[in-house]
């Protein structure tokens, strides 16, 4: 069995859809986590700094039903909450081993 991913489902102002994977690292900096999206698939975004400039997106909205069914596609098991706990940063920091 696959571990679960942890996903939140964000809107940009513009419409886009962004799924976040707060206790995945995108990169040393353990800010950065891995985000997928329609258009540029998978990166690194800033968790804090996209919370701010975007909008939660239940995950029975048709737009997040098309999200997760493309990310269970690629393998994901996903595990879609409201939002994070707190301690995401530092379990991605203990994760990276900094």
């Amino acid at each position: 069995m696959s571990a679960k991913t942890v996903t939140h489902f964000r809107r940009f102002r513009e419409g886009d859809l962004i799924a976040l994977f707060p206790y995945e690292a995108a990169t040393r900096d353990a800010r950065m986590c891995v985000s997928y999206q329609f258009m540029g698939e998978h990166g690194p975004a800033d968790y804090e700094g996209i919370l701010k400039i975007t909008r939660p997106v239940k995950s029975r909205h048709p737009d997040a039903i098309e999200l997760a069914k493309r990310l269970r596609s690629r393998g994901y098991v996903l595990d879609i909450r409201d939002r994070a706990p707190s301690s995401y940063e530092a379990y991605r920091q203990r994760a990276k081993g900094m």
